[in-house]
């Protein structure tokens, strides 16, 4: 899956992300670092590992809006949960 992770003012090289933290370059190749909620993409890594148990605990206790996690799971195929 793809998409975008948050919108940015000005274009940075992404070099690494460590849980909440991608650590990235300008475009003077200064390091930066920006602090993101890595809640979306988490629920769709443990949706495609078949993680139920884990996906329900997001549901449960995320800001992730409802509408937009059923819809998610329909258009993926995944109707069962």
């Amino acid at each position: 899956d793809r998409g975008v992770i948050c919108t940015l003012d000005n274009p940075v090289y992404l070099t690494c992300v460590e849980g909440k933290t991608a650590h990235c370059l300008d475009r003077s190749a200064r390091p930066c670092t920006i602090t993101f909620n890595p809640t979306e993409y988490h629920f769709k890594l443990v949706l495609l590992r078949n993680n139920y148990d884990k996906m329900l605990h997001i549901i449960r206790t995320s800001t992730l809006l409802g509408q937009s996690i059923i819809a998610y799971l329909q258009q993926k195929g995944f109707l069962e949960v």
